[in-house]
């Protein structure tokens, strides 16, 4: 793909701001499991927390190009930070609303606080028949019980949860952090994704009023076709941060006084993964520049290419990638076992075969669109 020149600046300003501003605050991320807040509000000052969000929301009003260049780039220095900023850059749809979109958007695109989701209940976000019901009608609104799991950004004030009602739909609603019954459990810890701050979040009773809800489809619709190009970009960036570093590494490392990749099979295996970066970096951006063209001009068969290609791209970019961290890992030898800096992005790129729901299940989804 050839970027214009106002992708590739935009592309440098977040690069300059992952290197100098996200990058030296690694090891506390990977020590303490979260980010320092401040953090947030120098993203905001980029625009990179509302870039694809309308300009008279506050946003930047860019596109889904711009949104893969932020994962790519965050994620090449920390994952797990690019996890937890992914969920503000897909959610411009839960904001249509005016009265949630005043009451909490300015704030979250500010970067005063973050904004987390969660949809996977004890039985599965995918096993939806099993799914106990979340949302109860009362005047007014509606009363929320249940758990949620794997939740991104619970620590932020504001959250937004998925669940059944009692029409059979599936509804979003936000709460805030001290409404009576909502409870949110320490952060977990996971194979990779430090500073994603994801855990679980108990609902008992808990009240929202009725304008604070909408209905949605988890798993189906056009957003989730968004997520999935963002989540294979956030792979994209995961691999290539490892993979520059292993490049660097095999050209300073010696062997009988000569670079590691003096030899040939270092060399070659170096070759054999930068094939596969460049082959996901294409999927992801077709991808994205389809996203692109079919929201200017709507016609459904750049739709119908999008929505395929999207699927794909999420299983292909991810499956693709994962190898590529193994043999980086390898490369690097006994340091990279031992280095958190180095190691903890293997664990963090077999979150993306997982991450948007679960790899064999787009199998599935895509025969759906294949009308099979």
């Amino acid at each position: 793909m050839i970027f214009t020149e106002e992708q590739e600046l935009f592309r440098q300003s977040v690069r300059e701001f992952a290197e100098n501003e996200l990058a030296p605050l690694v090891p506390e991320i990977l020590e303490t499991n979260t980010y320092p807040p401040e953090l947030l509000k120098k993203a905001a000052e980029l625009g990179i927390l509302g870039a694809n969000y309308p300009e008279e929301w506050g946003g930047l009003g860019l596109g889904q190009v711009e949104v893969c260049i932020i994962f790519e780039e965050i994620c090449k220095v920390c994952p797990g930070f690019g996890l937890s900023i992914e969920i503000l850059l897909v959610s411009a749809s839960h904001f249509v609303d005016a009265p949630i979109r005043d009451k909490y958007l300015p704030a979250l695109l500010a970067g005063e606080t973050a904004l987390g989701s969660g949809a996977t209940p004890p039985t599965g976000q995918a096993n939806g028949t099993e799914s106990k019901l979340f949302f109860t009608k009362t005047d007014g609104g509606y009363i929320a019980n249940g758990t949620r799991l794997y939740a991104t950004n619970h620590i932020g004030d504001v959250v937004y949860c998925y669940g059944p009602d009692e029409e059979g739909n599936t509804r979003y609603a936000f709460f805030e952090k001290g409404m009576e019954g909502f409870e949110v459990l320490p952060n977990d810890k996971k194979i990779g994704m430090a500073g994603n701050n994801g855990g679980t979040m108990v609902f008992k009773d808990v009240f929202v009023p009725e304008e604070m809800t909408g209905v949605t489809g988890v798993g189906s619709g056009d957003v989730y076709y968004q997520v999935y190009d963002g989540c294979a970009a956030e792979a994209l960036g995961c691999a290539k941060g490892l993979y520059e570093k292993a490049l660097e590494w095999c050209k300073t490392r010696t062997h009988n006084f000569k670079p590691l990749t003096s030899m040939t099979a270092v060399s070659h295996k170096l070759a054999e993964l930068e094939m596969s970066i460049i082959a996901a970096e294409a999927l992801i951006y077709d991808c994205a520049m389809l996203n692109d063209e079919y929201y200017r001009n709507h016609d459904e068969e750049v739709g119908e290419r999008w929505r395929k290609t999207a699927e794909a791209t999420k299983v292909v970019a991810s499956e693709m990638l994962v190898p590529v961290a193994y043999e980086c890992m390898k490369l690097f030898g006994g340091i990279g076992y031992h280095d958190p800096n180095i190691w903890h992005y293997m664990g963090d790129q077999l979150n993306y075969t997982h991450m948007d729901i679960t790899n064999e299940i787009h199998y599935g989804s895509m025969a759906a669109l294949m009308g099979l």
